[in-house]
């Protein structure tokens, strides 16, 4: 059995293009949905709805997550683009603690929600590390 290893070069090169496609979309997606939540949480503190600060930390503590996560799977992220991301998970991680209380890490949910803010944050900032120093 003889393998064509140009043909399986050129099929994996063709996956390969696709998932970068894919994760490109997902994350524009979820800059999207970020900025979407925050933009309501604003809204709603302008038009002076009951509980609006509390409104509007949820927004932006739960806003900024997808945000920041999205900014950190973009495939061309730049210095600028990882410090932001660093910056939105982190506060995302502080904002929930805040507004769920230490005892939201103990359900699964704010385990996961926690795991992903400082997880992105570690991330980001451990990208934006490598990138600085190829410069």
């Amino acid at each position: 059995m003889k393998i064509d290893w140009l043909r399986l070069g050129a099929r994996w090169r063709g996956v390969v293009a696709v998932w970068g496609r894919v994760r490109d979309a997902v994350a524009n997606f979820l800059v999207i949905l970020g900025l979407c939540a925050i933009a309501y949480g604003v809204v709603f503190w302008w038009k002076q709805l009951p509980y609006r600060e509390l409104m509007l930390l949820a927004c932006v503590g739960l806003g900024s997550l997808p945000l920041g996560v999205g900014l950190l799977l973009r495939s061309r992220a730049n210095q600028t683009t990882l410090a932001l991301a660093a910056v939105c998970c982190a506060l995302s991680g502080v904002l929930q603690l805040v507004l769920l209380g230490p005892g939201a890490v103990l359900q699964p949910i704010g385990m996961v929600l926690q795991a992903l803010a400082w997880g992105g944050a570690a991330q980001s900032y451990a990208r934006f590390k490598r990138l600085r120093k190829q410069r």
